[in-house]
């Protein structure tokens, strides 16, 4: 257990214990890498989750345009039974009046229409030269013209009430049906009641009547109010969102790092929300730190997505080191003991890279910090193996005087091993 110990940690600090590398095994390997994931993941979770609360309140036009948006005389939100309620819709972004009256340098949109609100989209079709057509007349073309026409859906923004206008519409287009999945898929939704009748019935002929809108909506249904902001606003820098069931937004931080954050409502208690600086940064800070869940799902995936660079990065130090000690003529290493050599370094190196993303956090977009992390790695793993060899090859020098039969070098201990 001691030379375990030794391995993973005193390795980084003594090239005495460094040079007795080679002789550990494949399950001491396992446990190094097992050390290094976990270092690597948590640093980048907290520099994703962390961070954000002094970023935000470093962010005073953010927050004084949130604090204008929710004032009374804005848009005077509550949360009740878990879902947030305001009496007004804002927007910032189209709505003129609204820039003027509630925006300090960024755009804020309040919308806490339910999710499932349908929005009064306009269907149409575009040529290869350009010319628009409605959808109407797109179906009444040849079929080979057709061909010439790509679709799309432009959103309004705006609800779309189904009302008996639009449920005859609808019922006179089923009826009319003789596709085989849609009469089955009709006789299941005339078993439901009320509005439920009404949702289902309109899903059922925007999905059969348009072609597939899965390039708007996921789950192709109907296009919903909520997905007219994610597809118009959502790659802008400076915004904020509030819905009914979430927020989400994009900040720039006061050193010029940009920044996506997502929260909810599930540690906020019902009852109205404060209309001051301090209620708007607990109120926005607290929602963030309800989706910590979502957060820390994206530093996961942003350290996969660079797992492969650092796998790579121990790799290239091996091979580096296995190099050198050939050319240097300092002891020469197999690759299997200058792999394990680099790899008593990992343990350490990773936690130092995992400290630099966390710092790095509260200075660079997100985006970068699993990146950070995979140079870190390699910058420390690259000085740490550039300081043995330095040291070898001094302390050879030196032995030479005394001794000059003395190929000896940094592979003294590690070669008696291998060998």
């Amino acid at each position: 257990m001691k030379e375990l110990w030794n391995y993973i940690l005193p390795s980084f600090f003594s090239d005495k214990r460094a040079k007795q590398a080679p002789s550990r095994g494949i399950g001491s390997i396992l446990i190094v890498a097992i050390l290094a994931v976990i270092f690597l993941m948590f640093g980048l979770i907290a520099a994703y989750t962390l961070p954000f609360k002094a970023n935000f309140e470093n962010t005073p036009e953010l927050v004084a345009t949130a604090e204008r948006a929710f004032s009374a005389d804005g848009a005077a939100l509550e949360i009740k039974d878990g879902v947030l309620l305001s009496d007004r819709v804002i927007d910032t972004v189209t709505d003129d009046e609204d820039r003027q009256k509630y925006s300090c340098g960024y755009d804020i949109v309040i919308d806490t229409r339910k999710v499932d609100t349908f929005d009064d989209f306009y269907a149409y079709c575009v040529s290869k030269s350009g010319n628009e057509i409605t959808y109407e007349e797109y179906i009444e073309l040849d079929e080979d013209v057709k061909t010439l026409y790509t679709f799309a859906i432009r959103y309004s923004g705006k609800e779309r009430i189904i009302d008996d206008v639009w449920v005859n519409r609808c019922e006179s287009y089923l009826d009319a049906s003789t596709d085989e999945d849609t009469v089955k898929a009709y006789a299941e939704v005339k078993n439901k009641t009320g509005d439920d009748y009404a949702v289902a019935l309109y899903n059922l002929y925007v999905r059969t009547y348009y072609p597939p809108l899965t390039a708007y909506e996921t789950d192709g249904n109907a296009p919903k109010t909520r997905n007219y902001y994610y597809h118009n606003f959502s790659d802008r820098e400076k915004i904020m969102f509030v819905f009914c069931d979430s927020m989400l937004g994009s900040l720039v931080t006061e050193f010029g790092a940009k920044n996506r954050f997502y929260g909810n409502y599930s540690k906020l208690n019902d009852g109205a929300i404060g209309t001051t600086a301090e209620s708007v940064k607990r109120f926005v800070c607290k929602s963030v730190e309800g989706a910590t869940a979502v957060t820390v799902y994206s530093a996961v995936m942003g350290f996969f997505s660079v797992a492969p660079f650092v796998i790579l990065v121990v790799v290239a130090v091996s091979v580096a080191l296995f190099c050198l000690t050939k050319l240097s003529k300092c002891g020469e290493l197999k690759f299997g003991a200058a792999a394990k050599t680099v790899c008593s370094f990992v343990t350490v190196a990773s936690l130092v890279s995992a400290l630099a993303a966390f710092a790095f956090g509260f200075l660079v977009s997100q985006n970068l910090l699993a990146w950070i992390e995979g140079i870190m790695l390699f910058a420390v793993l690259a000085i740490r193996v550039a300081v043995m060899l330095i040291r070898a090859s001094v302390e050879k020098k030196r032995e030479s005087k005394l001794d000059p039969d003395n190929n000896d070098g940094i592979a003294t201990e590690a070669e008696e091993t291998v060998k």
